[in-house]
């Protein structure tokens, strides 16, 4: 009985938290000034990290190596999100 009253308060709980996260991201992001530049290519990797070359990576994320010397990620001034699927950012 007691397993089954911890699952379901659980679960309803953990569904609070994570809305309650989304919430405070979307706060964040309205925050930011971002802009978009009339000329040229101007990308966000939408806050992932891009792995220097001595790092060990794999999958999807490798592509922003080379993505990334050519085009640096500029956050405040963006006209271009590139993702990566296995690497997707949390509230995506």
């Amino acid at each position: 009985m007691k397993k089954i009253f911890i699952l379901f308060v659980k679960k309803p709980i953990g569904i609070i938290l994570r809305k309650l996260e989304e919430e405070k991201f979307k706060r964040k992001l309205v925050r930011k000034n971002l802009t978009v530049p009339d000329k040229g290519i101007s990308l966000s990797y939408a806050g992932q990290s891009v792995p220097d070359k001595n790092g060990i990576i794999h999958g999807g994320r490798v592509k922003l190596i080379h993505l990334a010397q050519e085009y640096p990620e500029n956050e405040s001034l963006t006209n271009i999100l590139y993702l990566v699927s296995s690497a997707v950012p949390k509230h995506a």
